[in-house]
């Protein structure tokens, strides 16, 4: 039984259809054998994470199918089960999608082949369509209408109906694409801010420009050969040959045919077949394991995927009549080096919508006033998925009150929390102290600040790559002014990085295993009042919070002073870090009475701010 069959037996049984996408990303490698852990490394995704995922996945089988069903029985488990009759009764027909061009074989909604008794490929849905040489077949919309069909396959395309604002981008990418004969596009952004949507808006918009139009998404990270095999396939039916077929011959032929037809190519989440931080899915044992060799990695394809860095050479480098167009979170190292303003490979920045996303706000029910519709844009950029969460928690439990929402839930919840940490872990380990050190200095700063601040830097060289890292990722903004260059964190991520700062310190803290606490000071004595009021308003005061509603007020006091006197104890000098000054910084917090602990004639809170203290310590007292 493969994946593919399994999961339709599966689905059948589901009260609600389908497995979310992470739940069938989980059951597609556990039905392959991967460990979980391996499932977190491939993906990007915190080990314990994908457990708790896995665990609800095994309990919402066990009921659906009446019987406990395991990542070491489900194989058995559906083998057993008869086929959906549903899916058996109805036969193959020919049909068109809404749009009247794409012609694919369908069973019951489930891809096909079409003529032809080969299974739908794990990763991709590929029908088969008349051959080059067949006459185009054509369709009869209504009575009135008929259209002559184009060789199309959207894959796993969502659907744009509500598709709002990129005006300006869909122009910019048609100029490209169309007047300039673009043949490698990249379109780079965040998770949620609608590269996916853009993509498939954009080749609806083209496909007359176009003789093929594939679609495909790269999420499951399917190999090179794979995909090769897929294109190949739709645009070139009959090239096996009953042949022995490599990469290398697949690539060629499908070069030969970008120049002989007009093909329009999008591969969506090019991400998941891109190097991950510092446990990426390189079981290569060549190279050292420096953080200088680590931001290198940024954008090039890890160990057994390297034909990918190929393919988009390629595309990019020969002369042909076809485009190739790219959805990613970070851009591939080929494009970076290849691209230019008069070049034939470009790269789009996406940003959040502007107030066009008011309308998408008014598509989920929020009939708020547009003062408050602008507010709720502007608190989460224009990010379209963003809003479409928060929108629907608003709804739920803020009975449509912005206001209320505003003033009293968090703007990174949920899935927008999942959506960043999927990124965060693919970061490697400098790059997230970097992050952290960013949210810690609320506003932007320059390198030569962030230079005294990082304890483990090796070299400038190595600070200023992974600057160049974090731009490529799209998790940071870099400014100009007559004082030099700055960087700060997008807003959203720099609440995302700052819950994770606070979250962990706390952690740190109750277990006694320092290490963050370590690296990073939670307030910065070096900064203006300004910025320090600012730490400890949405820093240190959380931690405060948190840690006194876990531990009660004495015995927070008794934890820190263990850290300290963890030093005394040992007649150990001050350590190098920001340990003792944070313990420091957090008992002062607490008002505590440092007579008898030792100082390190470290400075703390400084004078100017006892008030703001003052005024805030009894908020965070029992």
């Amino acid at each position: 039984m493969t994946v593919e069959e399994a999961l339709v037996i599966l689905e059948a049984g589901l009260a609600q259809g389908r497995l979310t996408r992470i739940q069938e990303l989980v059951f597609r490698q556990a039905w392959e054998g991967q460990s979980y852990s391996l499932i977190a490394a491939n993906y990007g995704y915190d080990a314990g994470y994908i457990k708790n995922i896995a665990s609800e996945l095994w309990r919402i089988l066990s009921t659906a199918l009446g019987e406990k069903v395991t990542k070491s029985n489900v194989q058995s488990v559906l083998k057993r089960r008869p086929y959906p009759t549903s899916v058996l009764a109805i036969p193959a027909t020919l049909s068109c999608t809404d749009n009247g061009h794409a012609l694919k074989a369908t069973v019951n909604g489930l891809d096909t082949m079409s003529g032809s008794s080969q299974r739908r490929d794990e990763n991709f849905s590929s029908p088969r369509l008349p051959t080059p040489d067949s006459p185009l077949p054509i369709f009869k919309l209504d009575s009135q209408t008929t259209v002559t069909s184009r060789y199309q396959d959207w894959g796993e395309a969502i659907d744009t109906s509500f598709f709002y604002g990129r005006t300006a981008e869909l122009t910019t990418l048609r100029k490209w694409i169309v007047n300039e004969r673009c043949r490698l596009v990249a379109l780079l952004g965040l998770g949620g801010i609608g590269k996916t949507a853009l993509s498939v808006k954009l080749a609806q918009q083209l496909e007359n420009q176009f003789e093929y139009v594939i679609w495909r998404s790269l999420c499951h990270a399917p190999s090179v050969q794979e995909l090769l095999a897929n294109l190949l396939d739709f645009l070139d039916p009959g090239y096996r040959n009953g042949l022995p077929i490599n990469s290398n011959y697949q690539l060629s032929r499908l070069i030969e045919l970008l120049r002989k037809q007009r093909c329009l190519l999008i591969l969506d989440n090019v991400e998941s077949i891109l190097y991950k931080g510092d446990f990426p899915f390189d079981q290569s044992p060549h190279g050292d394991r420096t953080a200088s060799h680590y931001t290198f990695r940024v954008g090039s394809c890890p160990y057994g995927y390297e034909g990918y860095g190929e393919l988009f050479k390629q595309v990019g480098e020969a002369s042909h009549q076809s485009c190739l167009v790219l959805t990613s979170r970070e851009i591939p190292k080929e494009i970076a080096i290849l691209q230019g303003e008069s070049r034939p490979v470009r790269s789009l920045q996406l940003t959040g919508l502007g107030l066009e996303a008011k309308e998408l706000l008014k598509t989920k029910g929020l009939s708020n006033s547009e003062d408050e519709l602008k507010a709720l844009v502007e608190r989460y950029e224009g990010n379209p998925l963003a809003l479409m969460i928060a929108a629907e928690t608003i709804k739920e439990v803020f009975n449509n009150s912005i206001v209320d929402f505003n003033l009293y839930h968090p703007i990174v919840f949920g899935e927008i929390c999942e959506l960043l940490s999927q990124q965060f872990y693919r970061l490697s380990h400098l790059e997230k102290e970097v992050m952290y050190w960013l949210a810690i200095n609320r506003i932007p700063v320059s390198i030569k600040i962030l230079i005294t601040e990082i304890l483990s830097l090796s070299s400038k060289q190595t600070l200023t790559e992974t600057l160049g890292c974090l731009k490529r990722r799209s998790l940071i903004k870099v400014s100009n002014s007559s004082d030099g260059v700055f960087f700060t964190l997008q807003p959203l991520v720099m609440e995302y990085m700052t819950t994770r700062l606070i979250k962990e310190s706390c952690e740190e803290i109750l277990s006694l295993n320092i290490n963050l606490l370590n690296n990073h000071a939670l307030i910065q004595v070096q900064a203006n009042d300004f910025v320090r009021v600012s730490q400890f308003r949405c820093i240190l005061k959380p931690v405060l919070t948190n840690l006194i509603a876990i531990l009660g007020r004495k015995q927070l006091e008794d934890k820190l002073k263990q850290i300290l006197s963890s030093f005394q104890k040992e007649n150990l000098p001050l350590p190098l870090g920001y340990t003792a000054r944070n313990v420091l910084n957090l008992l002062c917090g607490l008002q505590t009475n440092l007579d008898n602990c030792e100082t390190y004639n470290l400075t703390v809170f400084p004078f100017n701010l006892q008030k703001e203290i003052s005024q805030t310590v009894n908020v965070i007292h029992y």
